[in-house]
């Protein structure tokens, strides 16, 4: 392993609250740099409220977990990270990615690039700011692949921890390939530390990026560590593990999930309901059979039959 690259899970909502996060590190380690919240946003006019229980879970690590913000406005940026800030947290995320259209169509998210006066202002106001330190996270633009251009002569600007690029634009969604080459000319003119978000799904992957962009400090992945949690351990490790390792690996890191709700929950419709999506991207470890089983439970009876099938 190369000791220069980091290791960022990415944050996704629905996905890696605390209840994920937490059972990753007790089953592979603390492999991650830094872990990151679901994005935190403003909603009639208050931190919503979710958002903010999840930064400041009990299950969050020793290392504890930077908290992501959305935002669309300068009010909306000052109301988060003042909240945030008072319950002491030092480090910040702003998403500058999110490719959703209810997201982007508020100007949030890779909204927010094309909002250049708001750019300038989030620019200040971190710049200004003594008690946090920020890092962004973002595409290419929304429907062009060169709309970075302007934002980043602003964020090299701006003094950050270091900028996540994910090479699509809003519009692509997590469609097609991504633009490697324009992450190459993203990386030519970027004064931060930058690490690569996209399309990671194996070891092999990880390894081959310093060589195909030597100028990266880390890579962050989403969608493939949550199709194969095992994903940073065995990088780290430098081998790939055996399918049978995987899958012991990954019911260690199901019991911790579960075990992580306790009796917080009121009634099998509930549960039910946070246990299912921890199978979204699972089917290249379980088989497309097994997760269409789980995929049509409806009672946590066949659910908890179906799992017991997996792990048998």
């Amino acid at each position: 392993m190369d000791a220069k690259l980091k290791l960022y899970m990415a944050p996704l909502q629905g996905f890696t609250e605390a209840e994920y996060r937490h059972a990753h590190c007790a089953t592979y380690g603390n492999v991650c740099a830094e872990l990151y919240t679901p994005f935190l946003r403003v909603d009639k006019g208050e931190v919503w409220a979710r958002g903010l229980r999840d930064a400041l879970s009990p299950l969050n690590s020793p290392q504890g977990v930077v908290p992501q913000i959305i935002v669309g406005s300068i009010n909306e940026f000052d109301l988060l990270s003042t909240t945030l800030k008072a319950r002491q947290f030092k480090r910040i995320d702003i998403n500058l990615g999110c490719p959703f259209p209810p997201q982007v169509k508020r100007g949030r998210g890779a909204g927010t690039l094309l909002n250049t006066p708001l750019l300038h202002l989030l620019s200040q106001r971190i710049a200004a700011d003594t008690q946090c330190s920020y890092s962004v996270k973002m595409r290419l633009g929304v429907d062009a692949p060169n709309q970075w251009i302007e934002p980043l002569t602003i964020l090299n600007d701006t003094p950050l921890t270091h900028i996540t690029l994910h090479p699509r634009i809003a519009s692509d969604q997590y469609r097609g390939e991504v633009r490697r080459d324009m992450f190459a000319a993203f990386a030519s003119h970027c004064r931060h530390p930058l690490i690569y978000n996209g399309d990671i799904l194996t070891p092999a992957d990880i390894a081959s990026l310093p060589a195909l962009l030597p100028s990266i400090a880390g890579i962050m992945a989403g969608r493939g560590l949550l199709s194969r949690p095992s994903l940073f351990a065995e990088y780290t490790q430098g081998r790939e593990w055996l399918a049978t390792d995987r899958l012991a690996h990954l019911h260690r890191l199901y019991c911790a999930y579960r075990a992580n709700f306790g009796n917080r929950l009121q009634g099998d419709r509930q549960l039910l309901a946070k246990l299912k999506p921890f199978w979204e991207y699972l089917e290249p470890e379980i088989g497309r059979k097994a997760w269409k089983t789980l995929h049509k439970t409806t009672t946590l009876r066949a659910y908890d039959q179906a799992i017991a099938a997996i792990f048998k």
